[in-house]
C-alpha cells in the first residue's frame, strides 16, 4: 500500500474488527508508512457517513446551553484557555465543531464564532442555541475554500476523521489572517497506548478515524506554507486527562459486573502510575495538539 502522504510503501500494522462500532463484526486495515509515520485506513469505506448513526456520542446534543455550559467543562475550558495563550480575540472557525461545546465558550469569551458541522441536528442547535453562523458541510477544506479569513482556526479531534487531511491544512494555511493560529488536536499515532493497546486502543475508533497523524507532519505540511510551529506536545490538559481516563476505560469497560469493574479501575489506576514517566517522554500521550500561526505583517 502506497502511503498517501510521501508516496512511500507502507505495510499493514493493524486488523481491526469492529465491535463498540456499529455495524459489529467488520473488519479494517491499517497501514503504517516507515518513512513518514502516518498511520491510515485504506479502503476507507464508501459509505463512511453510515458510522456516524444519530447515536455516535460526539452529536448527542444537550437541551439547551444550560445543559451545554455543564458538559466538559474541564476540556472545552482547557481548549479556551490553550487557544488564548496565543490569539485572545478576533475571527473563530471551529471545524466539526458538533454540539459547540468549545464554540459556545469561545463565543462568550469575546471571540467571534463560527462553526464548520456535517450533523444537521448540531448545525441546528449550532444555529438555533449557540446563536454562530453554521456551514452544514461534510467537505470542511472545500467549505473553508469559499469563506474568507480567521484570526483562530480549530479542530478538535476532527482531522483524523477527513480523508484528505492535508488538504485541510492547505486550505487553512490559505485562510488565516495574518498573526492567526491554527490548532489541531487529535490522537497521537506516536502514544504510548497505542503501541501497547493496539486493536483495544480507546481511542482507535475504527473506522470513523482513517488517519492518525504525527503531531510533526502536521506542524511540517503548515510550515511549507509558511506558517510558524509554536507548539507541538502530548502532555497538554487535554491528553493528560485522556491518558489518566483510558487506562481506567481499558480495564474497566469489558465488565458490566460492578466488582470486576472496581478491580479493572484499580488495576488501571497502578498501571497508569508504572506508565506515567513513559507517556511523559518525548511525544508519547494519547493526544497531539499542534498550534501553528501565519506571520504578521
Amino acid at each position: 500500500m502506497i502511503c498517501p502522504h510521501c508516496g512511500q510503501n507502507a505495510r499493514v500494522f493493524l486488523r481491526v474488527t469492529t465491535k463498540e462500532v456499529k455495524p459489529e463484526g467488520e473488519t479494517f486495515l491499517y497501514h503504517a508508512c516507515p518513512n513518514c509515520g502516518l498511520i491510515f485506513l485504506r479502503p476507507i469505506p464508501a459509505n463512511l457517513s453510515d458510522y456516524y448513526a444519530d447515536d455516535y456520542y460526539a452529536y448527542q446534543t444537550p437541551t439547551g446551553v444550560e445543559q451545554l455550559a455543564d458538559m466538559l467543562p474541564y476540556q472545552e475550558n482547557a481548549k479556551l484557555e490553550l487557544v488564548q495563550g496565543y490569539k485572545a480575540n478576533g475571527r473563530l472557525l471551529d471545524v466539526g465543531a458538533g454540539y459547540g461545546g468549545f464554540v459556545y465558550r469561545a463565543k462568550n469569551a469575546g471571540y467571534d464564532g463560527s462553526a464548520i458541522e456535517m450533523s444537521p441536528r448540531c448545525c441546528a442547535f449550532l444555529r438555533d442555541h449557540v446563536g454562530v453562523t453554521t456551514y452544514p458541510s461534510s467537505d470542511p477544506a472545500a467549505t473553508l475554500a469559499t469563506l474568507g479569513s480567521y484570526d483562530v482556526i480549530t479542530l478538535w479531534h476532527v482531522i483524523e476523521h477527513l480523508a484528505d487531511p492535508f488538504a485541510m491544512i492547505d486550505a487553512i494555511a490559505d485562510h488565516l489572517a495574518p498573526g492567526g493560529i491554527m490548532v489541531i488536536g487529535a490522537p497521537n499515532p506516536d502514544s504510548f497506548q497505542f503501541h501497547l493497546f493496539k486493536t483495544r486502543w480507546q481511542a482507535l475508533e475504527a473506522p470513523r478515524h482513517v488517519q492518525f497523524i504525527p503531531g510533526r507532519l502536521i506542524a511540517a505540511r503548515a510550515e511549507s506554507h509558511g506558517l510558524v510551529t509554536r507548539l507541538v506536545t502530548s502532555y497538554d490538559a487535554m491528553s493528560v486527562r485522556a491518558d489518566y481516563t483510558y487506562w481506567y476505560e481499558h480495564f474497566t469497560a469489558p465488565f458490566a459486573n460492578p466488582t470486576l469493574k472496581r478491580i479493572g479501575r484499580i488495576v488501571g489506576g497502578g498501571l497508569r502510575k508504572i506508565a506515567k514517566p513513559f507517556e511523559q517522554r518525548g511525544e508519547r500521550g494519547s493526544y497531539i495538539t499542534v498550534i501553528c500561526q501565519k506571520p504578521a505583517i
